[in-house]
């Protein structure tokens, strides 16, 4: 893989030393002022300490990349686009040393406040203010800050990214009899799920048949209540999500599989699959279509075919 790989609108991979298939992409965050045209980019808890990079002034689009398994997902770049255009190669400038697990980019003149980096968001990065974009990894470590260079020898991009480019492979292989498909489309991620068997690796646990799915939405009135008040904990209120599964005879369709009494699946309104689990660290948030596909690859065991 390349790094622009990283950020872009979606490509199944393995990592060379493990079987793991997740799928990497980019998130798009937003913008970042930078009124100084100074760029800082490390651990966002010692940002002042770091050697600013001089960039253009002015709003510069920022991009969250994700390796998205059928269990969560971890962060694994953050991406500032600073010129429009293609990005003709990518050089390493030094190796940032990362002691909180989060990554940042900011304005050279900005103040990080360590209060705002308790952030909360589904995919683990946001921006905070105008200038600050973050970004929580899987771990501690020292990881590549690298620039990207026009055909005119312009930067055009800084990133961060916590994996090799080179540590990750395609997937499906070269001669592979596992069929290719679009990760961007429902219903062919669906229709792949079920040639290959997998209609029961779209729930976590039970047979769920794919109609309720699609009739899920909207979330009724009194189940996004509910939400609302319990979420993203669940306060241990299990029996009145269950009654609101009975009064709507949802079954175990998302977003109704409950796991015991302290998990359950369910389907937000922007269409992530959400698995709250509270005895874990870490939530996990992936669209119906990436989980479609991946629970299938892990249910089935595919990634060894």
């Amino acid at each position: 893989m390349k790094v622009d790989d990283f950020f872009g609108t979606g490509a199944l991979v393995r990592e060379r030393d493990f079987e793991l298939v997740s799928l990497l992409r980019g998130h798009p965050l937003g913008r970042i002022e930078v009124p100084s045209g100074q760029l800082r980019a490390g651990d966002p808890w010692a940002l002042e300490d770091t050697k600013p990079i001089a960039v253009p002034a002015g709003s510069h689009e920022v991009v969250f990349a994700a390796s998205e398994m059928d269990a969560g997902h971890d962060g694994v770049g953050l991406l500032v686009r600073v010129r429009a255009g293609t990005i003709a190669r990518w050089t390493k400038m030094r190796t940032l040393g990362i002691d909180g697990a989060v990554i940042a980019f900011a304005d050279a003149r900005a103040k990080v406040s360590p209060e705002k980096l308790d952030f909360e968001s589904p995919l683990g990065a946001a921006r905070l203010g105008r200038s600050i974009a973050v970004a929580r990894v899987g771990s501690d470590g020292g990881y590549a800050l690298r620039a990207g260079w026009d055909a005119r020898e312009r930067l055009a991009a800084l990133v961060i990214v916590t994996k090799q480019p080179r540590s990750l492979v395609a997937w499906p292989r070269r001669g592979s009899k596992v069929p290719p498909v679009d990760a961007t489309d429902l219903d062919a991620c669906l229709a792949w799920a079920h040639q290959m068997g997998g209609d029961q690796a779209i729930v976590r646990a039970g047979r769920t048949d794919l109609a309720p799915i699609r009739a899920i939405r909207p979330i009724p009135s009194d189940l996004r209540r509910y939400y609302a008040a319990h979420t993203p904990w669940i306060d241990g209120d299990i029996d009145t999500f269950r009654r609101i599964v009975e009064r709507h005879s949802l079954g175990r369709a998302l977003p109704v599989a409950v796991n015991g009494d302290d998990a359950l699946v369910y389907l937000a309104e922007d269409g992530r699959i959400v698995d709250l689990y509270e005895g874990s660290v870490m939530g996990s948030c992936l669209d119906l279509r990436a989980w479609a596909l991946l629970s299938t690859i892990a249910v089935h065991d595919l990634r060894t075919r």
